[in-house]
């Protein structure tokens, strides 16, 4: 099982600079990946935030969060793992995910060593 560690801490966002600030818990979904997914397809064509810190725990994600995302986007998560069945894919230029810390937010891969996402260069 591949897992990936979110490294950053702490994250002051201007809501201004990146356009829209939605709140993941308020979008429905079969799963966390579908309401990730939803929030951001939500936000407008210049990009926005999309904060998941207030789900918590072992996150099953059956749905891919990046389905038909194009914009510039961030996703703030918290203290929780993700376990992902389908692969992220490529991300969209300018997305950035933020985590709670080193051994706080994780993502990883159910079954085999395939890549949960692929990012370009800061």
């Amino acid at each position: 099982m591949k897992k990936i560690l979110i490294l950053a801490s702490a994250l002051l966002v201007s809501s201004a600079a990146l356009g829209q600030y939605l709140l993941v818990n308020q979008f429905k979904g079969a799963d966390i990946g579908a309401q990730i997914n939803n929030c951001l397809l939500s936000l407008p064509a210049s990009g926005g935030v999309c904060d998941a810190r207030a789900l918590q725990g072992a996150l099953t994600v059956s749905t891919n969060p990046y389905n038909g995302v194009t914009n510039p986007t961030v996703l703030l998560l918290g203290n929780a793992t993700f376990v992902s069945a389908p692969q992220w894919g490529s991300l969209p230029s300018g997305t950035s995910i933020i985590g709670a810390g080193m051994g706080v937010t994780t993502i990883q891969q159910t079954a085999n060593n395939s890549p949960v996402l692929t990012a370009g260069l800061l």
